[in-house]
């Protein structure tokens, strides 16, 4: 099931910047989703409502980017990860500095 999904989303989109975009509409559709339970379900001030919703959305987003977008790397798991952690939390501070 999840091959045939994998096979047709690089289908429908064939270039990589696409597929680049619909993982990030994706990972934003599920910090948002996050987000708004926290802070309308479970009553959360939306500062602190932002770090987990970010941090479930950074984890999302990591593991459907290698998955949809890039084919397989020259670097090993571990150090794409904490890369993409790093710049995601340079972007959370940016974020958090201007909520």
């Amino acid at each position: 099931m999840t091959r045939l999904i994998i096979t047709t989303v690089k289908e429908i989109s064939r270039h990589q910047v696409s597929r680049f975009l619909i993982v990030g509409v994706f990972s934003f559709l599920i910090e948002f989703c996050v987000f708004t339970v926290l802070v309308d379900f479970f009553h959360i001030k939306y500062t602190e409502a932002n770090l987990p919703a970010m941090a479930i959305s950074v984890v999302c987003n990591y593991f459907l980017t290698k998955m949809f977008v890039f084919e397989g790397g020259r670097y090993n798991d571990r150090v794409t990860f904490i890369l993409f952690v790093i710049f995601t939390l340079f972007g959370l501070g940016l974020n958090q500095f201007f909520l």
